[in-house]
């Protein structure tokens, strides 16, 4: 028995929402995967610019700032200093840690970048 020209394009239309529905999966685990990328690089990239700021490393600064712009306007996160000590932070903007840990260079830089020292930024 052969098939019908209805069964055939039956056939078809079911291949197509199927496919149409696969790509729109694939799709949206693409912009997720893209999503947590980001947002794991960016995550890191904020802890690393903390730690530059208080080891007063000016060349590693700039180089998160020029690659991630929006840094300059976050939160600290919990810092870590010598001896497994840690202090939880109350969202320090990078002006003010380089303020705590006397990095001079990297204040003078930081200030040029964002001359508004009374900005306030948002807790995570």
């Amino acid at each position: 028995m052969g098939e019908t020209t209805a069964d055939a394009e039956s056939k078809r239309q079911w291949y197509q929402f199927h496919l149409s529905h696969l790509f729109v999966v694939v799709t949206m685990v693409a912009v997720t995967c893209a999503c947590l990328k980001y947002f794991c690089d960016f995550r890191i990239a904020r802890a690393n610019l903390y730690d530059a700021i208080m080891c007063n490393e000016l060349s590693e600064v700039k180089e998160l700032l020029n690659r991630h712009p929006s840094l300059i306007r976050t939160n600290s996160p919990t810092l870590r200093v010598p001896g497994d000590f840690s202090i939880h932070t109350f969202g320090e903007t990078p002006i003010s840690v380089a303020v705590m840990y006397e990095a001079r260079d990297t204040f003078d830089y930081l200030l040029s970048r964002s001359p508004d020292i009374n900005a306030s930024t948002k807790r995570d």
